[in-house]
């Protein structure tokens, strides 16, 4: 029979289905081996597959909970905790797990009414009974840590609160409390060490990111403080202490770098303004400062307010003393207006500060050897010259200061002993600065400190000799001239030489 050799087709669709509800039921327990195996990631996605599936299973939402507790994420940890209340709410073991996501976000009183809650449906439960001892226990040590630290006793403060972190470890409200008081004792570093390590468990916490954008401001490092203040804002609006210091460190920003580009346009006096007016935005932010303090003392050198350069230069060395660059600033500026022990004094500190740079060694022996030159006659300042006064210039000098002070111009006055002195220094000078090798030797401070030997008045008679073309003007050694009261027999103006 031909209709008896078709074959029988089977139907897939008569095989039995598996439900979500079962669907979800695997997932949960594959999750279950997970999480004793310590894999709590995998095991939270597996959760999260199972309540995809199947949302009004409890206990999948207090697995999950679990799972984030165990990976320090209490802020996730908590809101799968109190899914799982709101469709078990006498649930012992979910409101326990509440109870110390609570604990450890440091929302203490919700912490207390939860575990309260457990004692309600299990009098005899020892968890919560020790919690709740706990909980009282470090909420005196936060009070007293409070009260001590309002009273601006940082130390005292530090150990109360040390003993509420020994109890509850995974508190951030603890540690950031923490932060706040370390940042007070100017502890920076551990504070920042505490901050950071919050932010690496959870890079969202407002708190967290607040006082690390604090600590960069206090740091002077505004690029990151603002970056940590935005984040905090972005994910806390309301954030109370984030939004002033956010716009504060904006216009600390903008009127450092409007300074700056004052500066380098050649617009001193409006940089100086600038710089001025920025200092004057937080005197808390030393770093900050120090450099504002640093530029403006560039403004004021260039200026040529070598004073005021030399003052906010010490400011900023004052406000922190590692800035080796205030300190060779203030060095070469005390060189630059002859405070020569100032200069050697700086140079020295910087060189201590720095051992290996070959350049402050250099400037070092500089300053050291103009002190030297310092100790001995200043020619210049003798003959009223510049240091780089060419021979034009000294030979003028020279003309007017030996006029001025020659001893046949003083004769039978009181003033004749000095007039003598002066008159040799001023040949000594002369003998010197108007001889190429012998000032080229004494501007690279060989020892001249007993001076040339020479003799004044033959000093002048060759000048006035050599000025004269040979002829006879004066009376100074032989020559036939003579003062008289009141008047010149010499043109001594500046211009005639």
């Amino acid at each position: 029979d031909a209709a008896a050799a078709v074959p029988v087709v089977e139907d897939d669709d008569d095989e039995p289905k598996v439900s979500d509800s079962e669907l979800a039921k695997q997932f949960k327990d594959q999750g279950n081996v997970l999480f004793k195996e310590k894999k709590y990631h995998d095991a939270i996605q597996l959760y999260s597959k199972a309540i995809n599936l199947d949302s009004k299973e409890a206990a999948y939402f207090g697995n999950r909970a679990a799972a984030h507790v165990m990976i320090r994420d209490f802020k996730e940890g908590l809101r799968d905790a109190q899914s799982a209340l709101a469709l078990d709410p006498d649930n012992v073991k979910f409101q326990l797990r509440a109870a110390k996501c609570y604990l450890s976000l440091g929302r203490w009183s919700d912490a207390v009414r939860q575990y309260t809650s457990v004692l309600r449906l299990d009098p005899a439960n020892a968890e919560a009974q020790r919690e709740v001892t706990t909980l009282n226990t470090i909420e005196n040590h936060k009070k007293n840590a409070e009260k001590a630290f309002e009273e601006g006793n940082a130390n005292i403060a530090l150990s109360f609160l040390n003993r509420a972190l020994d109890l509850a470890p995974s508190s951030v409200a603890l540690k950031m409390f923490k932060v706040r008081i370390l940042i007070a004792q100017k502890n920076f570093g551990e504070a920042d060490r505490i901050a950071s390590a919050v932010l690496r468990e959870d890079g969202t916490n407002p708190d967290a990111l607040y006082w690390r954008g604090h600590l960069m401001h206090q740091k002077g490092d505004l690029e990151q403080a603002v970056l940590h203040l935005q984040r905090a804002l972005r994910y806390s609006p309301d954030h109370a202490l984030s939004l002033p210091e956010y716009k504060l460190c904006k216009k600390m920003q903008s009127s450092k770098e409007e300074g700056n580009q004052l500066y380098k346009t050649g617009k001193l006096q409006d940089a100086l303004r600038a710089y001025t007016e920025a200092l004057s935005l937080d005197p808390s932010c030393h770093v900050f400062n120090s450099k504002l303090f640093f530029n403006r003392a560039l403004v004021n050198s260039r200026l040529g307010k070598k004073t005021d350069a030399i003052e906010d230069c010490t400011k900023a060395f004052t406000l922190d003393d590692t800035y080796t660059k205030a300190l060779l600033k203030r060095a070469e500026l005390y060189l630059e207006t002859e405070k020569y022990e100032d200069s050697v004094r700086d140079y020295d500190k910087a060189k201590d500060m720095d051992p290996g740079n070959r350049e402050i060694r250099e400037k070092l022996q500089q300053a050291q050897l103009e002190l030297k030159k310092s100790k001995r006659k200043d020619y210049y300042k003798i003959l009223g010259v510049a240091k780089d006064a060419d021979d034009i210039d000294i030979q003028r000098a020279y003309k007017k200061a030996a006029l001025k002070w020659h001893p046949d111009r003083h004769q039978g006055d009181d003033n004749k002993q000095i007039a003598e002195e002066k008159f040799k220094e001023v040949g000594e000078a002369y003998a010197v600065l108007s001889d190429r090798r012998k000032r080229a030797d004494y501007d690279s401070g060989k020892d001249l400190m007993d001076g040339p030997s020479v003799d004044a008045s033959d000093v002048f008679s060759h000048f006035m000799h050599r000025g004269s073309g040979g002829g006879s003007r004066g009376g100074f050694g032989g020559f036939p001239f003579h003062f008289s009261q009141g008047s010149h027999a010499y043109d001594d103006d500046d211009d005639d030489y």
